[in-house]
C-alpha cells in the first residue's frame, strides 16, 4: 500500500509510469528480435497505461474543481445497482466470486444524478472484488443491496468477504491518493466518490475487519 500526503502531484503517476517503461522494454526488445509476440505485448503494456494516464488526468481535473456538474434526475434508486452488477458480473465470475444484488421494493424514485451514482457503486464493487485477488479463500461473496432507510430516499450496502482492513487504513481511505493496491492503485476512485456522495448532501461510511471483510454504506437524501 501507499499513502500520498505530500507532493500530491506526482506520486500516482508512478506506477504508470514504471508500466510504460516496461511496456517500452518490451516493444524495444520485440523490434531488435523481430518478435511479434513481444511487439504485440509490449504494445498492450503501453496502450494499458496511455489509458490509466488519461483516465487518471481526468479524474484529477475533476476532483480539482470546486464543484462537480451533477445531472439531477427523476430516477429509480435500484437501476445503478442492476447497470453494476451486470457489467460486473463476468469479472467476478472469472474471480470464482458470487456477486448479488438485493433490491428493496420499498424504494421510490427521487431526483438525484444517477450517473454519478452509477460510478461510485461501480468503484466501491470493483474495490470489493480486488480485494479477492490474493485471498485463497473458497466461498467468496460480494452483496449490493438497497435498503429503505427511515428519512432517507436510500441506502446502498456493498458488503464483502475479503481481506477488510484493519482500523488504521480504515481511516485513511478517502484521504488523499491513499490505496491498498501498491502500483495499480491512485487512491483517486474513492476520493471522487466521496465527493459525489457529499454533493449529493449523502454520507458514505465504511465498516471493516481485517480478515472478515468490508461493508460500505451510501445513504442519499430523497
Amino acid at each position: 500500500m501507499f499513502f500520498i500526503g505530500e507532493n500530491v502531484g506526482d506520486k500516482p503517476f508512478v506506477g504508470i509510469a514504471g508500466g510504460l517503461k516496461g511496456g517500452m522494454f518490451v516493444l524495444e526488445k520485440g523490434m531488435e528480435l523481430e518478435n511479434k509476440e513481444y511487439l504485440l505485448q509490449g504494445w498492450e503494456m503501453v496502450r494499458g497505461n496511455v489509458d490509466k494516464i488519461k483516465n487518471l488526468s481526468l479524474d484529477l481535473l475533476n476532483y480539482g474543481k470546486p464543484s462537480v456538474d451533477l445531472n439531477h434526475q427523476l430516477c429509480d434508486p435500484n437501476q445503478p445497482v442492476r447497470e453494476v452488477v451486470r457489467l460486473m458480473t463476468s469479472r467476478a465470475e472469472d474471480g470464482g466470486i458470487d456477486l448479488e444484488m438485493e433490491l428493496s421494493p420499498e424504494v421510490e424514485a427521487f431526483r438525484f444524478d444517477p450517473e454519478a451514482i452509477h460510478r461510485c457503486l461501480m468503484d466501491i464493487v470493483t474495490n470489493a472484488l480486488d480485494a479477492f485477488e490474493t485471498d485463497p479463500r473458497k466461498e467468496k461473496r460480494v452483496w449490493v443491496r438497497t435498503v429503505m432507510p427511515a428519512g432517507w430516499g436510500v441506502e446502498y450496502q456493498v458488503i464483502d468477504n475479503g481481506c477488510g482492513m484493519d482500523e488504521e487504513i480504515r481511516k485513511k481511505i478517502f484521504q488523499s491518493f491513499f490505496s491498498t493496491k501498491g502500483t495499480r492503485g491512485t487512491g483517486i476512485g474513492l476520493m471522487m466518490t466521496k465527493k459525489l456522495i457529499d454533493q449529493h448532501n449523502g454520507v458514505i461510511e465504511v465498516a471493516s475487519e481485517a480478515g472478515k471483510g468490508t461493508t460500505f454504506i451510501i445513504r442519499l437524501p430523497a
